[in-house]
């Protein structure tokens, strides 16, 4: 790849990017190169000192915490808790998360993965685990597993739900607006502890702690879609 679409894709206009290498701000391995048609196969980018990720696009898991929003802009937000490396990136959630909710967010900056996971007509299973206000009866399972009316109106695809203690698993195929506390209201129930664990055949690793970013691989890429 030349160097000025390395640093292009970094986040920068190629114009910029031409610049800043012919000023000498970019580094490769330490070394300062001027030349922006050289190729590079790999090596350590840097930019004005900082490394860069010159990746075409990068997929990332957050385990969303808590307390945090998917809006940018507010000092709750969870591109905050990004690497600065990140930073020249044009990413965005593929799906959001609820202020109070947790778990599997996984971010990108290639649109057509964005699409890929959020789009309704791709029905892309997301499993969440729930602590309901009251325990998971056999009628709401019935219910979660013919299609719940929510709110009087929305009707929602086949839903399933599993019983685990007094927890629950819900697995969904859409997204609609906070669907699965509305589902819990729509059997007279309520949500008060909800985490997404699993999106496509991609689970939450366990290690991964609150906050913590994950890079995912080609392998990861496969399973969500397998």
């Amino acid at each position: 790849m030349r160097l000025d679409k390395y640093v292009t894709y970094a986040g920068i206009s190629r114009s910029a990017a031409v610049s800043a290498i012919k000023a000498g701000r970019v580094a490769v391995d330490g070394v300062v190169v001027k030349n922006p048609a050289i190729k590079i196969d790999s090596g350590v980018i840097t930019l004005d000192g900082e490394a860069i990720d010159g990746s075409e696009f990068v997929y990332l898991l957050m385990n969303k915490p808590a307390g945090y929003v998917c809006e940018r802009n507010r000092p709750d937000s969870v591109f905050n808790l990004l690497p600065e490396k990140y930073s020249r990136r044009n990413i965005s959630v593929c799906g959001r998360l609820d202020k109070d909710t947790e778990g599997m967010l996984l971010l990108s900056d290639d649109g057509d993965f964005v699409h890929r996971i959020i789009a309704p007509a791709k029905h892309l299973a997301k499993t969440y685990l729930v602590r309901p206000k009251n325990p998971v009866t056999d009628a709401d399972i019935k219910a979660f597993e013919s299609g719940l009316r929510i709110d009087g109106g929305d009707v929602c695809r086949p839903a399933k739900i599993e019983r685990s203690g007094v927890d629950a698993f819900v697995t969904i195929t859409e997204g609609m607006y906070h669907q699965i506390k509305r589902m819990f209201e729509a059997v007279d129930n309520e949500v008060l502890y909800l985490r997404r664990i699993k999106t496509g055949g991609l689970s939450l690793p366990e290690t991964l702690s609150p906050g913590e970013i994950l890079r995912l691989s080609e392998k990861d890429l496969s399973r969500i879609f397998r």
